[in-house]
């Protein structure tokens, strides 16, 4: 079960980190 927890933790993680990218790359584009 631990696992299962950190798997989905670190998917979590990782989905943010590229919405992140995706909104700065479009701020960047604007600008």
């Amino acid at each position: 079960m631990p696992l299962l927890v950190t798997v989905v933790y670190l998917l979590t993680f990782i989905s943010l980190l590229i919405e992140n990218k995706k909104v700065d790359h479009y701020q960047q584009k604007s600008a």
